[in-house]
């Protein structure tokens, strides 16, 4: 099985629950996302608020079900919202072929709350295409949790009204992102995408660019949605960024 994102290792950096610095990196690749951070933003693990406002999914139906979920908070006094960044890990993405399977696969969902309500969802809604729902039209669980199905077996999402779902654990971005990266993430994920999450408002997906503006792997998936291939036919295209 090919390895696009890389094989990604978890490790444990016993970091403490609190504001978090992530200036330390293990090495160039890390700095390149890291470094990112604005000044005004901090980043912080707090496992009780982290499961307050996780996303409730639908995994029962899926060939690999998630590991964990991978999450950390991120505030500004220049946000709007406070920032729940969340990554579903899977083991691995087993497609259809060769071409859209590989070791390793991570998801994103961002839960942006105001005065405790979760206000807007942003989600990897086709292959890291960023997707988005405001106010009274994310479905929500018990009023903080909002409800997401998981497509099989590519792992992005589509909301789910009927909030029929389950949680998967939370554990600590902070300890495995830089681990992430090392193995082979950071030469798919856009710098700052994760560490200053307020730009995936107007980013259209979490895919890197090269040195000539372009992304590869953007332009691919999207030649994909526009065919109906790997799963287009269940994205919901009027939450797409275009």
């Amino acid at each position: 099985m090919p390895t696009r994102r890389g094989l990604l290792r978890t490790v444990a950096t016993g970091a403490a629950i609190g504001s978090v610095g992530l200036g330390a990196t293990t090495g160039s690749v890390a700095a390149t996302h890291t470094d990112q951070q604005p000044d005004h933003v901090t980043i912080s693990y707090d496992q009780d608020r982290l499961e307050t406002y996780r996303p409730l999914v639908v995994t029962s139906h899926l060939d690999v079900k998630p590991t964990a979920l991978y999450g950390w908070i991120a505030t500004s006094t220049e946000y709007d919202y406070d920032w729940y960044v969340y990554f579903a890990e899977y083991a691995a993405q087993e497609g259809v072929s060769s071409y859209d399977s590989h070791y390793g696969d991570h998801e994103p969902v961002y839960v942006g709350v105001a005065d405790g309500s979760v206000e807007r969802l942003l989600y990897s809604g086709y292959h890291w295409i960023r997707a988005t729902a405001a106010g009274e039209s994310i479905p929500l669980y018990e009023e903080t949790h909002p409800a997401l199905y998981v497509i099989n077996p590519w792992h992005h999402y589509a909301l789910d009204p009927q909030t029929r779902g389950s949680f998967v654990g939370v554990r600590s971005l902070v300890d495995v992102f830089e681990a992430w990266l090392d193995n082979g993430m950071e030469e798919s994920l856009a710098p700052g995408t994760v560490v200053d999450p307020a730009t995936m408002r107007t980013r259209g997906d979490w895919w890197r660019l090269t040195a000539a503006g372009l992304s590869l792997n953007e332009l691919y998936i999207r030649t994909l949605l526009t065919i109906g291939f790997q799963g287009a036919d269940q994205a919901d295209t009027e939450r797409l960024s275009s």
